[in-house]
């Protein structure tokens, strides 16, 4: 049976709008073209324009509407559903990119000291605007932690004479870090402690990937890759603090 024949068959009570039959024809045939769309199925020109042929009903735009409002929803969901599938592959790019690339040591320690100064600015930032002790206390530790682990590896690469070098990745978290920063600026009160700490939550998850699936593997050096080894659980530590965190704050500022 077709879409139109379906309409037809339940024309009255799709227009009996104060009776519950009514709307669960509605509900009915709108799910027969949403399953229709993702099926594969065209949306003709000639099924956006036709009218469902109702008895008894004046007047004939009221027949319109119903038909575009059933025809043309299910399209649009799925177009959203399309453009949001866009938006997860365009956002997991850069961690994918990350996982493929291969790296040389002077490359890893320049993703090691990138990560940390990130973190260090937007630490900084925090500290200096927000109000909440306990997002104020995230913020320094931040600071503290990432600032040891920097001087750490800038001892190393001096020993090891080694110049960090940029590279697709350590860009990135420069280029992600000073969006960051450009978003949290304007911000004040809770909506900059709720920014702030959703970040660093995806940002520490980002980073753990990072050292996980591209550093660790890549490092030739002995000394580097302990030290990379001696970070991680400082990273994943922070990451743990900052989920705890981002509860809290989002459940005092509903």
């Amino acid at each position: 049976m077709s879409h139109l024949d379906a309409a037809k068959r339940q024309g009255k009570t799709l227009l009996a709008l104060k009776n519950e039959k009514a709307t669960k024809g509605y509900l009915s045939l709108c799910g027969l073209g949403m399953k229709a769309l993702l099926k594969g199925a065209q949306v003709t020109k000639m099924q956006r324009s036709q009218t469902i042929p109702l008895k008894g009903v004046r007047p004939a735009s009221l027949q319109q509407k119903i038909t575009r409002s059933c025809l043309l929803t299910p399209y649009t969901v799925f177009m959203k559903k399309r453009f949001a599938f866009i938006i997860i592959l365009m956002i997991s790019a850069f961690g994918a990119v990350a996982q493929t690339l291969a790296l040389n040591d002077a490359q890893i320690a320049a993703v090691l000291v990138d990560a940390s100064v990130v973190d260090i600015k937007a630490g900084k930032l925090a500290q200096f605007k927000s109000k909440d002790p306990e997002v104020q206390f995230f913020a320094q530790r931040m600071v503290t932690d990432h600032g040891v682990a920097n001087e750490s590896a800038t001892e190393l690469t001096a020993g090891l004479k080694l110049t960090p070098q940029d590279n697709p990745i350590s860009q990135g978290l420069k280029t992600d870090g000073k969006k960051n920063m450009e978003k949290l600026k304007p911000l004040r009160g809770a909506a900059f402690d709720k920014a702030y700490i959703d970040h660093e939550v995806a940002y520490h998850e980002q980073v753990l990937g990072i050292i996980d699936k591209t550093l660790i593997p890549n490092t030739r050096e002995e000394r580097l890759k302990h030290l990379l080894a001696k970070v991680r659980p400082a990273f994943f530590s922070h990451l743990e603090h900052a989920r705890r965190l981002q509860t809290s704050v989002h459940q005092r500022n509903r």
